[in-house]
């Protein structure tokens, strides 16, 4: 778990987890999420998957140990590169042999996303365990990180990555550019599709007057992409529906339908839910003065409306 400290110490540079969301690798950050966390106008947040490995992750080292009792492993907090201060790492172990030194990088796992790893023993990981350890591998200048991975609680498994110039190359690329570029001049990185670049335009742009302005060419060919897309996704709706009936049709008085290939697909109902109308027993209770004691008022927020010249929907 990281300390206070490291938390503030890693808040001042790039870290291997920032770049796996700065290369678009993370499901749970985006570019913009790690802006907002180095301007200190968003706390850090972890997400539940990752705090699940962080509490694993003593039990996974010392899995790892234990098959390799020729070894030492030592905890080294958060390093800096030795010539780039804002480059920063925290690898989860260094792994002490005699004179040879690596790093290890814990990680746990379901079956179904350990799909993702290769064959035990390569350095077949995931791309964003990729990302992270060519990271922690050019700030520690170390030669090979070994990352052990526990599946399932059950299933303990060991990869070898390497070094390799040309990715810490394209790694180094990305995150000097954006801290360079984005961090140190307060210029936010463009908006992506995330849930938090929504929140984030929603907060900056609370007010608006009443200006059209003329679209630039750019802003003009997004417009008609816009226009392309939903009509894809209309179809695509409709497709949906038309086929989630014709299943529902299957289906009928039964439970589901399980497909050779072990798909399955399922009808049922939910529990019964009791929905308390207030407004209604204020009024059975000839009290209707209690409403408004309860109703407060809701701020209206800036509706995306696109109204096509032709009247197309």
């Amino acid at each position: 778990m990281l300390t206070a400290e490291q938390m503030v110490r890693r808040a001042q540079g790039i870290t291997a987890t920032d770049v796996v969301a700065l290369c678009g690798l993370s499901r749970y950050r985006s570019p913009l999420d790690v802006y907002l966390e180095k301007k200190g106008q968003r706390p850090s947040t972890t997400s539940v998957p990752a705090r699940i490995g962080n509490r694993l992750e003593p039990v996974i080292c010392e899995l790892y140990a234990e098959e390799r009792p020729d070894v030492a492993l030592r905890e080294v907090g958060t390093l800096a590169h030795p010539d780039i201060a804002w480059a920063l790492a925290t690898p989860d172990r260094e792994v002490l042999a005699g004179d040879d030194a690596w790093l290890l990088e814990a990680k746990s796992r379901s079956y179904r996303t350990a799909v993702e790893f290769g064959e035990p023993g390569t350095d077949q990981v995931p791309p964003d365990v990729l990302a992270q350890v060519h990271w922690q591998l050019f700030v520690t200048g170390k030669a090979r990180c070994d990352v052990a991975v526990l599946v399932d609680a059950h299933d303990f498994r060991v990869y070898q990555v390497a070094a390799d110039a040309e990715a810490t190359g394209m790694l180094f690329a990305v995150a000097e550019d954006f801290w360079l570029g984005h961090v140190l001049r307060d210029v936010p990185p463009r908006v992506d599709g995330s849930a938090s670049a929504h929140e984030f335009l929603a907060e900056r742009f609370r007010t608006h007057t009443d200006e059209l302005t003329l679209a630039t060419p750019e802003q003009e060919e997004w417009i008609a992409w816009l226009r392309e897309t939903r009509a894809r996704l209309k179809e695509l709706e409709l497709a949906e529906s038309k086929l989630v009936a014709q299943l529902k049709e299957a289906i009928g008085e039964r439970a589901g339908l399980v497909s050779a290939a072990g798909h399955k697909i399922t009808w049922k109902a939910t529990r019964d839910s009791e929905v308390v109308d207030w407004k209604a027993f204020a009024l059975a209770c000839n009290r209707p003065s209690l409403q408004p004691q309860f109703t407060s008022l809701k701020p209206g927020v800036r509706r995306f409306l696109p109204t096509w010249a032709d009247g197309g929907k």
